[in-house]
């Protein structure tokens, strides 16, 4: 017999296209979930790490290191500003630190600035072996998608999954593909992204 998988890619494409928006809408809901308990544990845990990193840089206020560490802390609990104080100070110390380049990025590219940002990132990504590469291109996507540049933004979700597959990675690809009108492509990155990423979802198909 069939797998499960192979099942609904037996199924006509409208079909097969709705079973795969139904699953991928659920685990949305889930990561959603997930992603909202962590951001509430960092807001929990940021006020003792900025003051153990700002005492340490009362001692050692040129330490790029440092300074890129409190400008993940202060981006990641929604404090963009004092973040890209950090990393602009660490990028002007350090003007070729790849780790820096990347996350002054990020952080502008949370601020919405988009045009440095992306110019930053094209700097990060000349560098085809790092491992934050996935990253830049995750990032790079979600810029050319929120300026309208959505065949780009697929493209770059592509590559990016093609370093590291992760179900968040083929979900947004999918929906842009979806905007375009590309439910076929949608379809299929969605089974793809299924086949990948676990043989857990098939115990969902069996089940029912």
């Amino acid at each position: 017999t069939h797998s499960p998988i192979l099942r609904k890619l037996n199924q006509p494409i409208k079909a097969r296209y709705r079973s795969w928006v139904l699953l991928m809408f659920c685990l949305t809901m889930a990561f959603g979930s997930v992603s909202f308990v962590q951001l509430i544990s960092a807001h929990s845990g940021m006020d003792p790490e900025i003051a153990e990193l700002t005492e340490l840089l009362a001692k050692d206020p040129d330490n790029v290191d440092l300074l890129v560490g409190r400008g993940q802390v202060y981006r990641s609990n929604g404090k963009f500003l004092e973040s890209l104080n950090d990393v602009e100070r660490a990028w002007l110390l350090d003007r070729g630190n790849q780790l820096v380049i990347l996350e002054r990025a990020m952080t502008l590219s949370a601020l919405s600035r988009d045009q440095e940002a992306e110019a930053a990132l094209d700097s990060f990504l000349q560098n085809l072996s790092h491992p934050k590469r996935v990253f830049a291109l995750a990032e790079r996507a979600h810029i050319r998608a929120r300026t309208g540049r959505l065949e780009l933004a697929i493209a770059d979700f592509t590559s990016a999954i093609q370093l590291q597959p992760t179900i968040e990675l083929f979900l947004i690809r999918g929906q842009l593909q979806e905007t375009l009108g590309k439910l076929e492509a949608a379809a299929e990155g969605y089974g793809d992204g299924l086949a990948k990423l676990g043989f857990q979802f098939s115990k969902i198909y069996d089940s029912t």
